[in-house]
């Protein structure tokens, strides 16, 4: 056989998998499948690892070297491998391989001398064990070949080389780290070593020491060490080198340069320094933007740009402050398409949220606006112009979803658009946009109605939400440029599919409909809008997701708006609009009660909507919510409803009354001052109704009345609404008495008072009105005089900046009425007497002014000190008169100069005048009081006098003349000194202390205060009061025509003397003809006597008191005598004015005798045919026909006079009535703020290195033919195999020898193998501080595994501080604990006992907080707070309600907890406004101590709440609520058993741990909280419906809150309050496998079923034996809470992991993945088969 030819090497290579396998995961056995290495292309991925092995002859031709090179094959063995030898090597005899050691090789010819043999090979485990030593080696064998072709390489690229040298150098290096296997090679060495290069001067060599940097950079750990040198630096200093040609103008050469160089610097731009780098150099981003030549430079540095300002808002906040933001603009008008959607993308972000939308300046916002909306109809035109086809191919291929450049460009320029309209309504630069025509609206309106396949909602959405955010402020210039654009909106809003753009476009309808009323008529009546709009609204109620909700709330404004504009709707729309009142948003409550008000205004919808019983929902929803706001507007509506008497009886019926007392019984507070004054207004609407009244009377009012009006937070609205309501309410006698039993008998006219001297002018207007009305009763005009009303009035009545002459005569009105006491006439005359003096000598002039001004003189004239202060008065003005004539300035002081005799004549003249003047003053003097206010002043008159006597005296006009000089000379004088007069000053009002407007308090049309009791002086129609009827006055003479006499001696009067008079003359009252009111007569049986005489034969003095007169005869008659009784009421009917005349038949004359009485009335009859008298006086002829003669006289000379009527209240029709500054505006509208349904940010990715496209390591070359098996394989070849930088590895080396002829058969030798002897081993006892539930120590706040006394303790404390942070807590126990409020024991120290009372039960009341938190089962993080169904169930499970705690006090505890006196603080930003925090609970548990057991605890606090606890706690909370989370701990899961569980499945329960705290962080935070722990419980398919899960959600709630560890302050670690630490979670799932149901070894048996995963799916399916299959579905006893578990815990939690495992391992296809770790779930939980029945 010819010996083979030498230095032959066979290369049997049977794929590439020989190359590109790291050997790292070859299987034990030959031809075992292998683990796929990274490979991108996957006909390579998926063959097999195979072995290289080289086989040496050393038979025969020892020393020469033959070999032969092959790779095991899958499935072949020793029997394979030693044929092929024997074949090639031509042996004929059995062959032995040995393993080859030591060799070594001279230019690749094996020394064969070297060669060592090694362990012989001689079958099939032999070879399996060579290969596995081989692979565990493989790795240092590549990676001392790769450093040896690194050496080589440094070589190439020393800096003595030339610059080709060293490029071919670089480029070598950058095909070695072309595999991530090489990356070893690049060390800190060779980095520092390639950074010298790239500032090489060669172009070529920066060039590629860039491409090698960008290349390593995609590395991690080089990455790293990348970015701390000085690389990035020099990177961007040679994107700024630039070359230019001849004509000194760029050359545009080397763009692969500059290529490689911004694809380096930017694979770092991860790195926060380096991203701050590349901010502090942005132009040179942009500059190469906008660079020609090479399309992928520009490409990639808009990318860049894009990526700088998508993922660092310090980069934003740079460009945006260097005014770089408008080169972002530019570049949007870019010829390169890439260029635009980067540029597009990166103006986006500064739209998206509130913070970047700062960055953008005023001046700015327009230019970026307009350079939006050009791309976005760019884009749009591009999307037309190849619709048609676009449209034909997606016909085709209903699957497909087109999508193209111009696409996602008009995406990103849309969510710029609606952001730039919010930068644009930000700074009131909106009208801005109409300067420049209308045309960007248009294109605005065509992009929302824009409709193309490729198109998503994003642009729509987008779109409608920036005309949205624009319609808020040019809703009118948008209407008036497109008339028709509501109902274009409408309809867009009905067809759109998206929720965003639907709800966008509903917030535009709402805004246009606020500002054009006339196109909302237009669209409520010809375009059947409002049908439209209803029908929406009905589909969206019927939907519950949050889109919807906030598309509701637009439709619901825009109702409202409608509702303002059209007075008579259809009764199928006021259904329509019932409904809403069903919604539990408070938004839409909002709207809908405010378009309830509208349409109250019309009568017939007011009936329509009473009628549907909108009374009764708006009745629940002022029972039902705690929003004040939404409490004022519901108010408001169900005031101007019960206006309607049957609306107001169903308003009572449905409980309304009690709802409205309740609130009157608010804390004192500012912020329920609104409530309570709709409150009364509603009480004082309907008190009119009998039926509601007594409802009313039942409910007593009377106390919650006073406690508002005597609030220091009282309005004028207020004030005067519940004055009206306590005046009606008091002419109930019933209510009239608790009312004085409260305040005292005169508690109306001390009310009346008080307003009198408030600082409001309605106010006090109507308070006079009131002490005008109630001064008509005598005991009442006596005590306003004592509690000093008078000195209000005056000061009212001397104020002419704030009230005007209509005010002063209503003052003077209520002088009048008060003029009447002898006591009130002193205190008039003291205050006002002059000014009414003043007054009354205006005469008719003066109009009522002077007639009352007269009429309160006249009656002050009968008291003696009043005339002593006239006479006063009288004399002071007398005097007056004579010093100003006596100081007439002398003809010394005239400038005027005269001669001596002319002075002596001036002098005599002058003393004449005096003596003449000085007899006028003395006449005047002598005239009686009464000339006061009947003649003019005496001044006046008295400058008359010396007038006429000095035209008498003057001869020859010399004194006339010289007065004349010297009044001239004066006048100059005071010109030059005199300022310009001042205009008068307006009529001031007093503001109110309260933020919203208040109305005027008295508004109603046609009827106020100011215009009650008396008419203006312009009125001459004025009528007087009510007397007898005129037909029964006849009157047989005519009136004389005599001068009016003084009242003081004219005869009784009723009002003011004149017009207001009894008499419609000015002459006075005729006696004869009293004003008569009534006249009654009946006939009566009485007993007459004699009067009993005094010694001295005197009557007995009568009572002073005046009463009803009662007339006798003289004669003594017999006992029982029969006779007339007449009753007759003068004006006014007081008491005093009703006298009674007794008379019988038995009289011989009819003479009437009058008792002592301010008024005298003596009446006779008239006989029949008599003519004596019958022409001299008046008679009055009665109902029955008699004829009667009347005389009157009276010591009153002008009686009090009746004001009118109380003021009605008003109906609420304007929006201040309901104290609203107008109706509620539409939501603002949406900002592109962290909406999800909107395209993402466009983050470009990072760009990736070049593929290398050639061989520059000569070896790697060769690999590649090899593994092609050809000379020549072709680049796309190379590529999928990915041979780039592989460097073949040293295969397995054997020799190959033939037995020898004869063997000699050799015994084998048995050796025994004895075992080694293994020391016994002591375990130590389980120590639970020493396993790995001892973390807890760690974080918890106890410092210790268990919840000791101490924590609670602390918690208790914190919680205690906290929550006396309100200072309404120490008000209430200072007002309710008798030691503190007598002052026997401090505040300090009672609280200090109420919280050690406390300590003992705070667990227990920690336990009872989170029970009941727990049971409501919210899944978010707001489960940790009491809501308000959860604290109505902790009232009714512990029996709290009782006479003296009933409902209403429990919901007003909980609404006056729930007020955060600080919104800002920590507590008040986590605290939800209608939830309770555990530091709130402890307020509240005091609250209802106080009131139930406050008497019993002999009024000390502390003692009631542990009353409470003890008696109602303890012992009504379910046990379930009072379990104690150590009992479980200590008793069942602290063990060894259970933690050696724990660690077996230690690495999947960190992965499950770990994957699902981070699912859903909010603001970053990763927590495992409460919906963590759901989801966690549904994918593992624990917690579901019916037969899907294991247990209910009630118990996964238990699970979780027991759990956690005590957390002292539950707001300073809110996230550990809130979440499970990983101890936490162990227990948690300890809990549940305690719970559920865990099938027995036997159970599993009894199924047939291999794993428990198997059994959950054979009990519920028909595998199993249908008699089997109940008993073993059937929960067990002991998964019941607080049932004790006779199994051991470990157990059932071992096959619970794998249930919970295994479950999402099924329906993850057999895999947990979270980030980098990926563990495989099969065969250890799952099957094969399992999943594959799965999938």
């Amino acid at each position: 056989m010819p010996a083979p030819p030498a230095n032959k090497k066979r290369n049997v290579t049977a794929n590439s998998k020989l190359l590109l396998s790291k050997m790292k995961k070859t299987a034990t056995k030959v031809g075992a499948a292998g683990a796929s290495s990274k490979i991108i292309h996957p006909q390579v991925a998926s063959q097999t690892v195979q072995f290289p092995i080289n086989v040496i002859d050393i038979h025969e031709w020892k020393g020469r070297g033959n070999d032969i090179t092959f790779t095991l094959k899958q499935g072949q063995t020793y029997g394979d491998v030693a044929a092929l030898v024997t074949k090639h090597f031509g042996y004929t005899r059995p062959i032995v391989l040995k393993v080859a050691e030591g060799i070594k090789r001279n230019k690749n010819i094996i020394d064969m001398d070297s060669i060592k043999e090694g362990k012989i090979v001689q079958s099939t485990p032999h070879l399996q064990s060579v290969l596995r030593e081989w692979e565990s080696t493989v790795g240092d064998r590549r990676r001392e070949r790769v450093m040896d072709v690194r050496s080589e390489i440094l070589a190439n690229i020393n800096a003595d080389t030339r610059p080709r040298e060293q490029t071919l150098g670089l480029n070598k290096f950058w095909e070695l780290i072309q595999r991530e296997s090489n990356m070893h090679a690049c060390d800190t060495e060779i980095l520092a070593i390639i950074a010298k290069k790239l500032q090489s001067a060669d172009w070529e060599v920066a060039e590629a020491a860039a491409k090698v940097i960008w290349k390593c950079a995609e590395h991690p750990k080089i990455y790293q060490e990348i970015a701390k040198t000085n690389v990035p630096k020099i990177l961007l200093n040679n994107l700024m080198k630039r070359t230019k040609d001849k004509n000194n103008e760029e050359d545009g050469k080397h763009n692969m340069y500059y290529f490689y160089h911004l694809g380096a610097i930017l694979s770092l731009a991860s790195s926060t320094y380096i991203r701050e780098l590349l901010t502090d150099h942005a132009p040179v981003l942009f500059e190469l933007c906008c660079r020609g030549g090479h399309t992928e430079t520009f490409r990639m540095a808009s990318d860049g740009l894009c990526i700088l300002l998508a993922t660092s808002r310090v980069a934003r906040k740079k460009v945006a402050g260097t005014g770089r933001i408008m080169l972002l603009a530019e570049l949007m008008d870019s010829n390169n398409t890439y260029v635009v959607l980067s540029a597009a993308a990166a103006v986006s972000v500064f739209a998206r949220s509130k913070v970047d939308r700062k960055l953008i300046s005023s001046a700015d916002v327009l230019t970026l606006f307009h350079a939006s909306i050009q791309s976005a109809m760019w884009c749009k035109q591009e999307l037309l112009a190849t619709a048609s086809v676009v449209a034909s191919t997606y016909a085709k291929s209903k699957n497909s979803n087109p999508d193209d450049m111009a696409s996602r460009i008009l995406e990103y320029s849309s969510i710029s658009l609606w952001g730039f309209a919010v930068v644009l309504a930000r700074d009131d630069k909106t009208h801005e946009l109409f300067e420049e025509g209308h045309e960007w609206l248009n294109d605005l309106l065509s992009l929302v109605f824009f409709d193309d396949v490729r198109v998503n909602s994003t642009v729509v959405a987008s779109c409608s939400g920036a005309l949205g955010v624009l319609c808020k402020d040019l809703s009118k210039e948008i209407t008036s440029s497109v008339p028709g654009i509501i109902p274009r909106l409408l309809e867009a809003t009905i067809s759109n599919p998206n929720p965003k753009t639907m709800e966008c476009c509903a917030a535009a309808l709402s805004y246009l409909s606020m500002s054009q009323p006339k196109n909302l008529v237009t669209l409520a009546t010809k375009d059947n809008g409002i049908n439209r709009i209803f029908s929406l609204v009905d589909v969206m109620q019927k939907k519950k997701q949050a889109n919807f909700i906030t598309i509701l709330k637009h439709l619901a404004a825009t109702l409202m708006f409608t509702s303002d504009m059209h007075d008579d709707w259809e009764t199928s729309h006021l259904k329509s609009l019932t409904k809403l009142l069903t919604c539990k948003n408070k938004d839409v409550l909002v709207f809908a009660v405010s378009t309830i008000w509208c349409l109250a205004r019309n009568e017939k919808n007011r009936s329509t909507l009473g009628k549907l019983f909108v009374v009764n929902g708006l009745c629940k929803i002022l029972s039902a919510t705690s929003d004040l706001e939404l409490k004022e507007r519901t108010a408001g509506a169900l005031w101007l409803l019960s206006c309607d008497r049957k609306n107001a009886v169903r308003m009572a019926m449905g409980g309304g009354i009690q709802i409205l007392s309740s609130f009157l019984r608010f804390p004192d507070e500012k912020h329920y001052i609104p409530i309570k004054t709709l409150a009364i207004g509603i009480l004082f609407e309907v008190q009119g109704d009998p039926d509601i009244f007594s409802l009313m009377k039942q409910i007593e009012l009377e106390e919650s009345c006073l406690e508002v009006l005597t609030s220091r937070y009282i309005t004028p609205y207020l004030h005067v609404q519940l004055a009206g309501l306590i005046y009606f309410m008091s002419q109930d006698s019933d209510v009239k008495k608790r009312y004085q039993q409260l305040s005292g008998k005169f508690y109306m006219e001390e009310m009346f008072s008080d307003m009198i001297f408030r600082e409001n002018s309605e106010v006090q207007i109507l308070g006079v009105f009131g002490v005008t009305l109630l001064a008509m009763k005598v005991a009442s005009k006596k005590h306003l005089g004592k509690i000093g009303v008078i000195r209000g009035l005056s000061a009212i009545f001397r104020d002419t900046e704030n009230f005007d002459d209509q005010d002063h005569i209503k003052v003077l009105h209520a002088f009048l009425n008060l003029s009447q006491d002898s006591h009130n006439q002193k205190l008039i005359c003291e205050g006002v007497m002059d000014k009414l003096t003043e007054f009354a000598r205006l005469g008719f002039e003066g109009g009522l002014v002077a007639e009352f001004s007269s009429s309160i003189l006249c009656n002050l004239s009968n008291n003696g000190d009043c005339r002593a202060e006239m006479y006063k008065v009288h004399l002071a003005e007398c005097s007056q008169a004579v010093s100003k004539t006596l100081a007439k300035p002398l003809l010394e002081e005239q400038e005027v100069k005269l001669s001596q005799t002319q002075k002596e004549m001036l002098e005599a003249e002058t003393v004449k005048t005096v003596r003449l003047a000085l007899g006028k003053v003395r006449s005047r003097i002598n005239r009686p009081v009464t000339g006061l206010w009947e003649d003019v002043p005496i001044e006046e008159e008295v400058s008359l006098l010396v007038l006429d006597t000095e035209k008498k005296n003057d001869r020859g006009g010399f004194m006339a003349q010289t007065k004349k000089m010297s009044v001239a000379a004066t006048q100059i004088a005071a010109a030059a000194n005199t300022a310009p007069p001042t205009p008068p000053s307006n009529r001031g009002k007093r503001e109110s202390n309260f933020g919203f407007d208040t109305p005027t308090p008295t508004t109603k049309a046609g009827l106020s205060t100011r215009a009650t009791f008396s008419n203006t002086k312009n009125n001459l129609n004025l009528t007087r009061p009510s007397t007898a009827p005129e037909s029964t006055l006849n009157s047989s003479l005519t009136r004389s025509n005599k001068t009016c006499l003084s009242p003081l001696r004219s005869s009784h009067r009723v009002g003011p003397v004149g017009r207001l008079g009894s008499d419609i003359t000015e002459k006075g009252e005729n006696r004869w003809r009293p004003p008569i009111v009534s006249y009654e007569k009946s006939l009566d049986t009485f007993e007459t006597t004699s009067k009993p005489k005094s010694k001295d034969g005197a009557d007995e003095k009568e009572s002073e008191e005046p009463k009803e007169a009662s007339v006798l005869d003289n004669l003594v008659l017999s006992s029982n005598v029969t006779g007339a009784k007449y009753t007759v009421t003068l004006q006014p009917p007081v008491h005093y004015n009703k006298i009674t005349f007794n008379t019988n038949r038995f009289m011989k004359t009819e003479k009437v005798r009058a008792s002592k009485t301010p008024v005298k009335l003596v009446m006779w009859k008239k006989v029949e045919d008599s003519v004596i008298g019958h022409h001299l006086f008046d008679h009055f002829i009665s109902e029955s026909g008699e004829t009667m003669f009347f005389y009157h006289t009276t010591s009153i000379v002008c009686e009090a006079l009746e004001p009118g009527p109380y003021p009605r209240p008003v109906e609420p029709n304007t929006v201040k009535q309901v104290l609203q500054s107008s109706l509620p505006p539409p939501l603002d509208p949406l900002p592109p703020s962290g909406l999800s349904d909107i395209a993402k940010p466009y983050i470009p990715n990072l760009p990736m290195c070049p593929q290398i496209d050639r061989h520059y390591i000569p070896l790697c070359s060769l690999a590649s033919k090899a593994a092609m098996r050809t000379m020549k394989p072709s680049l796309d070849q190379v590529k999928k195999a990915n041979m780039f930088g592989a460097v073949p590895i040293e295969p397995i080396r054997l020799v190959a020898v033939m037995e020898k002829e004869e063997s000699e058969s050799e015994e084998e030798e048995v050796v025994e193998e004895v075992p080694e002897e293994v020391p016994e081993v002591v375990k130590e006892p389980w120590d639970v501080s020493k396993s790995l539930f001892n973390g807890r120590k760690s974080y918890s706040d106890s410092k210790d595994i268990y919840d000791n006394p101490k924590v609670v303790q602390r918690a208790l404390n914190t919680d205690f501080e906290r929550m006396l942070k309100e200072p309404r807590i120490g008000k209430l126990i200072s007002k309710q604990d008798e030691d503190v409020k007598s002052g026997k024991q401090s505040l300090d120290t009672e609280l200090n006992e109420i919280q050690k009372a406390l300590g003992p039960l705070y667990k227990t009341i920690v336990n009872c907080y989170e029970f009941y938190c727990l049971i409501a089962n919210n899944f978010t993080r707001s489960a940790f707070e009491m809501g308000e169904n959860s604290y109505n169930r902790f009232i009714n499970d512990c029996k709290l309600m009782d006479d003296k705690l009933t409902s209403e006090a429990c919901q007003q505890i909980f609404i006056a907890v729930n007020v955060e006196t600080n919104k800002g603080s920590a507590e008040g930003k986590i605290n939800e406004d209608k939830c309770l925090m555990r530091m709130e609970f402890i307020e509240v548990i005091i609250r209802f101590a106080i009131t139930k057991y406050k008497e019993a605890a002999g009024n000390d606090i502390s003692d009631a709440v542990s009353m409470l606890v003890e008696k109602n706690l303890k012992i009504n909370i379910p046990p379930i609520g009072q379990v104690d989370s150590d009992d479980f701990r200590s008793g069942r899961f602290y063990n060894e058993d259970v933690e050696i569980v724990f660690k077996k499945y230690k690495r999947v329960l960190d992965v499950l741990y770990q994957k699902y705290k981070n699912y859903k962080p909010v603001s970053g935070s990763a927590l495992f909280s409460v919906p963590q722990w759901i989801q966690f419980l549904k994918d593992s398919l624990m917690l579901g419906d019916g037969d899907d899960g294991d247990f209910t959600a009630r118990e996964a709630m238990l699970a979780f809150f027991n759990s956690r560890m005590v957390v002292c302050d539950e707001v300073k670690k809110r996230d550990k309050y809130i979440s499970l630490q990983y101890v936490d979670f162990l227990e948690a799932i300890a809990r549940v496998a305690d719970t559920i149901s865990v099938p027995t070894d036997q159970d599993m048996s009894a199924a047939g079923a291999i794993n428990i995963c198997d059994f959950k799916l054979k009990t519920k399916g028909a595998v199993s034996e249908p008699k089997n299959q109940s008993s073993l579905m059937t929960r067990r006893p002991s998964s019941e809470f607080l049932v004790a578990s006779q199994r051991q815990l470990a157990e059932k939690l071992e096959k619970t992991i794998c249930l919970v495992v295994g479950n999402i391992g099924l329906c993850n296809k057999g895999n947990l993945i979270y980030e980098k770790n990926q563990i495989r779930l099969v065969p250890q939980f799952i099957t094969e088969e399992q999943l594959k029945e799965q999938l």
